[in-house]
């Protein structure tokens, strides 16, 4: 009960009081989750910028390990010999065979 000295609308203030700190604590709630929305929308596009240079880095990668190994391999369709010598040597037979053709 309430003691003879003490404000009779005191009881009404602190009702105010604990109304008003529940609504800045609900407006603090509120702003908090617009922010973290924010913040997750912001890394959100990051990631995907992110993501999208990641992929090109990949393609680029492949495409640089397709283009060397087409430029630095070496495949003659034919056997190359590495002298003089062994060249005559393989053409010989093909030379005998002519001759003795036609």
């Amino acid at each position: 009960m309430t003691e003879p000295n003490q404000d009779p609308d005191r009881d009404s203030r602190i009702v105010a009081h604990i109304g008003h700190v529940l609504e800045e604590v609900h407006l603090e709630a509120i702003h908090r989750k617009r922010l973290r929305r924010e913040r997750l929308r912001r890394n959100l596009k990051w990631m995907a910028i992110m993501l999208a240079l990641s992929l090109l880095a990949a393609v680029f990668a492949m495409l640089v390990v397709y283009w060397g190994s087409v430029f630095r391999a070496y495949n003659p369709q034919h056997y190359e010999p590495k002298d003089q010598s062994r060249q005559q040597h393989l053409e010989q037979p093909e030379r005998d065979r002519q001759k003795e053709g036609p």
